[in-house]
């Protein structure tokens, strides 16, 4: 008798532990699906807010410096900027720019686009580089990236009509040298 109670035991505990696995993936897929949609709800709000800017704003410079500013805003940065390219797509010009917190003026600087710069035009999706001083693409701004001690980048494709008319560009930099 004594073995058919164990044997129940086990069984029990045997059960038990499958449930507490199947609630444990339950559980975590239902954190995950409250991620997706606390980021979706970000990313709604974000387009919103740049939407209502633009529509309130006639001047495009304006309009771009607070576009990065509500984009620098949402994720938490104090570093970056907006490059609008020229028709023939080798050069960018800066209209928008963001240093510690702070917007700068812009002037009317035009440079020739970084590989990484490149890389966004033909694909079309956003670029994240991780350790940008180790990067190659960025070879010919690391006087900038160790300037301002940046340790990564985020960079995404403005489109207009299936186009990339520039790039918006964010830099989460070492806060320990800053």
């Amino acid at each position: 008798h004594r073995d058919h109670l164990e044997e129940l035991v086990a069984n029990r505990t045997a059960e038990l532990a499958a449930v507490n696995q199947q609630n444990v993936r339950l559980f975590e897929e239902e954190q995950q699906q409250r991620q997706a949609a606390e980021l979706a709800l970000r990313e709604t709000e974000l387009l919103y807010r740049v939407g209502n800017v633009l529509a309130k704003t006639v001047d495009l410079r304006v309009g771009l410096e607070q576009v990065l500013g509500e984009y620098l805003i949402t994720l938490g940065l104090n570093y970056g900027s907006i490059t609008l390219i020229d028709a023939d797509r080798q050069a960018g010009e800066l209209w928008a720019l963001v240093l510690d917190g702070q917007l700068k003026p812009t002037g009317q600087q035009k440079s020739n686009l970084s590989p990484a710069y490149q890389r966004v035009i033909e694909t079309k999706e956003s670029l994240t580089i991780d350790k940008p001083v180790k990067n190659s693409l960025l070879a010919d701004n690391q006087t900038l990236i160790q300037r301002y001690k940046i340790k990564s980048l985020l960079m995404t494709p403005l489109l207009s009509r299936d186009q990339v008319i520039g790039l918006l560009e964010a830099a989460a930099i070492d806060e320990q040298y800053h």
